[in-house]
């Protein structure tokens, strides 16, 4: 697996292309959260339409999910945007959010184009505080 990061103006991306071999995740993540501008609470477009998961196993999506919650400081309250070209990484990702769900702070999402990751990024999570269970705010 081959993995690129790049900072830009107010996010960053992560893209993973080839094989997805669960070994390479702490090198990729140790890249990511060395580029310069880096802190926890950013925001991360990860790039997967390359990505092939043909042979991976529910071990291996576990080690990953294990991986990447081992770095909850490293990200924060991260919001995590992933993008893939076919079903099989579409699935796969919805079942590791199962995996690491509870396990960090980061909000996360999937989806099958870059466009539809781009918007979903720079959307604002509201604040839980100002929202009641209708999803409409709270009187002040």
């Amino acid at each position: 697996m081959e993995y690129r990061v790049s900072a830009h103006d107010g996010y960053f991306e992560l893209r993973l292309a080839g094989d997805i071999d669960p070994g390479t995740y702490p090198e990729a993540l140790g890249a990511l959260f060395g580029l310069p501008d880096w802190k926890p609470g950013s925001k991360v477009l990860v790039d997967e339409w390359d990505l092939r998961a043909d042979d991976l196993t529910i071990s291996g999506l576990k080690e990953i999910a294990r991986i990447c919650t081992n770095h909850n400081e490293d990200f924060g309250t991260a919001r995590l945007s992933m993008y893939v070209s076919r079903e099989l990484e579409f699935g796969l990702n919805r079942i590791w959010h199962v995996f690491v769900e509870g396990a960090w702070d980061v909000e996360g999402n999937v989806f099958r184009s870059r466009e539809e990751a781009m918007a979903w990024l720079d959307e604002q999570p509201a604040a839980p505080a100002l929202l009641e269970h209708n999803g409409q705010e709270s009187p002040g």
